[in-house]
């Protein structure tokens, strides 16, 4: 299942993408959960799933505005390693052979088909065109392979 954040026609809501529509939550179900966040938080997939199949007519795609999919996200924990590029500042940059963790702003997450801002400067001789995963966890992994299984609800593509 793919699921959205969007904007539309000056209000935030969610739903369910198939194809070009994209099948909105009703005004009940989101004056309940007004974030696709706090259905996460409050284990109502289900109950998601058959307010979208049940209620909406579909809206184009290309008339909403997708934001990304969690707007308000908590703490974003990323890993990475660079690959040799230039590098903006007057040092050597460093050599990374194993991947790093490092933090991300909220701020710093865009909606598909937004536009990405090209820095100015010698900081755009090391933009980064680069691709991410996200993984949305609900609780702490408390103990095994299994446990982590049950408790990731959506890979998504950023």
């Amino acid at each position: 299942m793919k699921i959205a954040s969007f904007q539309y026609d000056g209000a935030l809501s969610y739903g369910f993408v198939d194809k070009n529509l994209l099948f909105p939550i009703s005004l009940a179900f989101q004056s309940y959960y007004p974030t696709l966040r706090d259905v996460l938080h409050a284990n109502k997939l289900a109950e998601f799933q058959y307010d979208v199949s049940s209620s909406n007519r579909p809206l184009k795609l290309a008339d909403v505005i997708l934001l990304p999919p969690i707007p308000d996200p908590g703490k974003i924990i990323c890993v990475g390693i660079n690959y040799k590029k230039i590098y903006p500042l007057d040092v050597t940059p460093p050599v990374m052979n194993y991947p790093i963790l490092f933090g991300k702003e909220r701020e710093t997450l865009l909606g598909h088909n937004q536009d990405l801002h090209i820095p100015a400067g010698l900081a755009a001789n090391s933009f980064d065109y680069e691709g991410e995963i996200a993984v949305v966890i609900e609780s702490q992994v408390v103990q095994s392979q299994r446990d982590l299984h049950l408790i990731m609800w959506r890979v998504t593509r950023c």
